[in-house]
């Protein structure tokens, strides 16, 4: 478990690294678009599709990224370019329309070899992303 002052330094990390989020590939909302599948909506555009606002992370989701060594802004990278990771197809598709009415973002992404999940939320006003386990949801 990180201390308090581990924790900072992380999260300013994030914070900083965030700013130089790299374009990639990512998801592109495609006009009359009412499903979503990976093959439908990849292009090759490079952009992010929303702003993700003050980034924020719990205690715990930092501790699994620190643990495993997974990069916090790499999970925020394919997060704000359409990769949602782990959610379902309902959910999946609730995204894609999120993005174009302004509603929040889930994402879900495994970390480590336990099979431990971080959700990544950005908030319908775009205000936020918060970096968390399920269970602190």
């Amino acid at each position: 478990m990180l201390n308090g002052v581990e924790q900072a330094t992380l999260y300013a990390a994030i914070v900083l690294s965030i700013h130089d989020l790299p374009a990639c590939e990512c998801v592109r909302i495609l006009p009359g678009f009412e499903h979503t599948t990976k093959e439908a909506t990849l292009t090759e555009h490079k952009e992010r599709l929303f702003e993700l606002g003050q980034i924020g992370a719990t205690p715990g989701a930092l501790d699994l990224l620190e643990r495993w060594e997974v990069p916090a802004v790499r999970l925020l990278a394919r997060h704000v370019c359409g990769d949602w990771g782990e959610v379902g197809d309902q959910d999946a598709a609730k995204n894609v329309y999120s993005v174009c009415r302004e509603l929040r973002i889930l994402s879900a992404y495994t970390v480590g070899d336990d099979g431990d999940k971080v959700w990544i939320i950005t908030e319908a006003d775009r205000s936020a992303t918060t970096i968390l386990l399920p269970e602190d949801y």
